[in-house]
């Protein structure tokens, strides 16, 4: 998948090469006003007036022509007559999963991306933008994690109770929650929601609402609804390899023992999502519960709990909104979270702990879980290094962002594209006051959404404000060394 922030960059250059031509430039300034209205004095005395002509216009026409099947009938097949010769000449390369005329530049702004973090830190730069580059240092520093080993896993699985798998007769059952392994998971920076899942939204300026969701799989839900999965096929198709680059940590422990954990979230949770009915069903409630004598649901009180754990908004107020997702999911889901030993979800969810660690751990582990998890994704080779590490910034992307827009974009192309969105708005405004196939009510209802429209274009202006980024990432550590802690303090800051 593309990271959300180049698919925003993305996004924003599609704009700029249709309006400014912006990918004959080499840089997202290379076209401005002037540019758009001397396209009037280009114009061919026979055409039309508004017709653009210049060199950048005509550059991205002959990008949409060179796409464009023109022996299709348009009629026949649409989308052949448009995208057809695309189809034709792009070839999915071994490392990539899909392609797209997104393709071509996403590839150049990751070029774009790693000629930017791989600058080395500046005595100017602020905080944001050394996190920024020193994540990407700390990513392409291979040897660094070759040194460091094992050890450091070890030591975070002691501190969430001991992999039971590991620990074997000595593990402490009594000593064991799911509950306050989760809390703890999300304490030590891990990203997992594989029993619950829990999150906050900013409604308005001063109101929250409180997410309860269904917790996420390491296989996609819509692979187990093609019928009951069989043991075999997991175990034999994806699980050895990757369990083999548990085997300094194992020893002498059967990978079948470490592999019936994998199995337990499958088939168990086959039998609670197959139905669209279940992972579609949601409701919003007022969470006025004081003075209920009956016990809270367990999904509840663990909502309850989070509030030092997630967002800064205190305890759960009786009139806090809860959106709870799939509520006929979580009936099923408690009984089968009590018929499970502890010793099971124990092992399940430390799991989870090694198969998000195991790609900031050494290289073999890293080999491992690609092509544990290129099964599902069908991709045959990993990427270069660079771009792995431009990708892992990912949840950077206001730093990142920031970085890219002030040496990548120009003020001018922004104003532009502004400036056409606002007359388009304008026109359409007009326009509707016009048409004789909106009855009066129809058309009042239709302006009212063309002035409650808020276009947002290129980026805000907050990304040009050094002050607000600073205090954006004022509780992140700066100079970590360690991958794996970088990987989580960023996960607890985008929390």
């Amino acid at each position: 998948m593309v990271p959300r922030y180049i698919r925003s960059i993305m996004k924003i250059w599609i704009w700029l090469s249709i309006v400014l031509g912006a990918r004959a430039a080499p840089s997202m300034g290379g076209t401005n006003a002037n540019d758009l209205s001397a396209s009037q004095q280009n114009s061919k005395p026979d055409e039309k007036p508004n017709i653009c002509y210049n060199q950048c216009c005509n550059h991205t026409s002959s990008i949409l022509l060179a796409n464009m099947n023109l022996s299709v009938n348009p009629c026949d097949d649409f989308y052949r007559f448009t995208c057809g010769r695309f189809l034709e000449t792009n070839h999915l390369a071994d490392d990539q999963g899909e392609l797209s005329e997104y393709s071509a530049i996403e590839d150049h702004v990751k070029v774009q991306l790693r000629d930017i973090l791989q600058e080395p830190i500046q005595d100017s730069d602020i905080r944001p933008f050394r996190i920024a580059k020193r994540l990407y240092s700390v990513c392409m520093n291979v040897s660094q994690r070759e040194q460091q080993g094992l050890d450091q896993i070890k030591s975070l699985l002691k501190t969430l109770g001991g992999w039971p798998v590991l620990e074997g007769s000595s593990w402490n059952e009594s000593a064991f929650s799911w509950e306050t392994t989760t809390y703890e998971f999300r304490r030590l920076g891990f990203p997992i929601y594989s029993l619950l899942k829990t999150y906050v939204y900013k409604v308005r300026k001063d109101q929250y609402m409180i997410h309860v969701d269904q917790p996420e799989t390491l296989v996609e839900k819509s692979y187990m609804k093609e019928g009951p999965v069989k043991p075999d096929e997991v175990v034999n198709l994806e699980a050895p390899d990757f369990f083999q680059s548990f085997e300094p940590l194992l020893n002498s422990t059967p990978k079948r023992v470490l592999a019936n954990y994998l199995l337990w979230q499958v088939m168990s949770f086959s039998s609670t999502y197959l139905t669209e009915e279940m992972n579609n069903r949601h409701f919003k409630f007022s969470a006025i519960l004081r003075g209920v004598t009956a016990r809270k649901p367990r999904w509840q009180e663990c909502v309850d709990e989070t509030k030092d754990l997630d967002i800064a908004v205190g305890p759960v107020k009786p009139d806090e909104v809860v959106n709870l997702e799939a509520p006929d999911f979580f009936r099923s889901f408690e009984p089968l979270l009590k018929a499970t030993p502890k010793r099971v979800l124990a092992n399940y969810l430390l799991w989870q702990v090694m198969s998000f660690s195991s790609t900031y751990l050494t290289e073999e582990m890293n080999n491992r879980y690609f092509k544990f998890s290129s099964t599902l994704r069908g991709v045959t080779a990993r990427k270069p290094r660079w771009q792995e590490c431009v990708d892992e910034t990912k949840d950077l992307d206001i730093a990142v962002g920031a970085l890219y827009i002030r040496k990548y974009f120009n003020q001018d192309a922004k104003a532009n594209v502004e400036t056409m969105v606002r007359l388009i708005l304008d026109e359409t405004y007009k326009y509707l006051s016009t048409v004789d196939w909106m009855d009066p009510n129809t058309r009042l209802a239709a302006q009212d959404k063309v002035k409650a429209i808020i276009p947002y274009v290129a980026y805000p202006q907050e990304l040009l404000d050094d002050s607000k980024l600073e205090q954006y990432y004022a509780t992140m550590d700066a100079n970590i060394s360690s991958y794996l802690d970088f990987a989580r303090a960023v996960s607890k800051h985008k929390r």
